[in-house]
């Protein structure tokens, strides 16, 4: 991480982007113009890169490096490491999805099976490849 020096400019800080927070200090102790900065921090909010800044102009070539460490430097980890990734109910939550189709057709007194279920208890899905299995047989043409 870069030891960045205080800026005499108030800086709008981000809690839950701290790359854009030091990728707008570091801009700023570089002597950007304002709009340059806010273009700048507004493109990597956006797209989470800082590339086809230099093609436009808005960010110098010379500092499309740097600029690139020190906004990348300050996001924060992803874990890897977590058992929910393998929880499918983080991904899919079946009994909700058909617990609001039938409240959906009780609302419009219409009976439930004239609902599309995204399968039978039979072949209720149980990962995310039987979910994608799923929508491939089912796939309008």
């Amino acid at each position: 991480m870069l030891n960045l020096p205080e800026s005499p400019v108030s800086v709008y800080s981000h809690p839950y982007r701290p790359e854009l927070s030091l990728l707008r200090v570091w801009l700023i102790t570089q002597s950007y113009h304002p709009l340059a900065v806010e273009t700048i921090v507004s493109h990597a909010a956006a797209y989470d890169t800082l590339h086809g800044l230099v093609d436009c102009q808005w960010l110098d070539a010379s500092d499309e490096a740097e600029a690139e460490a020190v906004f990348v430097g300050g996001m924060l980890p992803v874990s890897h490491c977590s058992a929910e990734w393998e929880d499918p109910g983080i991904w899919i939550d079946l009994d909700s999805y058909e617990a609001a189709i039938e409240r959906y057709a009780r609302e419009r007194g219409e009976s439930f099976g004239e609902f599309p279920r995204p399968w039978t208890p039979a072949e209720k899905a149980e990962t995310v490849e039987d979910v994608a299995k799923w929508f491939r047989l089912h796939q309008e043409d």
